[in-house]
């Protein structure tokens, strides 16, 4: 347990916090078993893998759809940069949270620090994604023609 709270501690320094820079507090802090905890922050992570999933579709197709103006010729460029950024950024989240883990050795602290380090990597991406999808929104035929279906890249705003 005091390995857990420990985790927690790292964790919360290493986070901006609540609400500063439109940071999401990390979630599952109230006081729960690990067990509890541990299924917490796993559902947590799916549903931000989720949003991430969502959001990178969206910008995607955005792209694939093309641009309002012809002369905007980026579009295709910007989605190759988007895909190899996605891959690299997973394989960076996975061996970064596999650090963090390994830090606390085979204590109770290990799979904490995995699922906290997962779920700020992954409030991270969603923040980029949605800053990312700016540069699509109104310059996309997709954002013209199903106005509703851009609506999240909208959040960011």
């Amino acid at each position: 347990m005091k390995t857990l709270r420990l985790a927690l501690m790292v964790l919360s320094l290493s986070a901006p916090a609540a609400g500063a820079n439109g940071a999401t507090p990390l979630p599952c802090q109230d006081s729960m078993t690990p067990q509890e905890q541990d299924v917490c922050i796993q559902t947590a992570v799916q549903n931000a893998d989720r949003e991430i999933d969502k959001l990178f579709h969206l910008v995607e197709r955005g792209l694939k759809g093309g641009a309002t103006d012809p002369m905007l010729t980026l579009f295709p460029q910007k989605q190759r940069a988007l895909l190899a950024s996605q891959r690299t950024w997973k394989a960076y989240r996975d061996a970064q949270c596999l650090a963090v883990s390994a830090s606390y050795g085979a204590g109770s602290g290990a799979a904490a620090g995995y699922g906290f380090c997962m779920f700020e990597l992954s409030q991270e991406r969603i923040k980029f994604l949605r800053n990312f999808g700016q540069t699509v929104l109104y310059d996309s035929t997709l954002c013209r023609d199903h106005n509703d279906e851009c609506a999240p890249l909208r959040e960011a705003q």
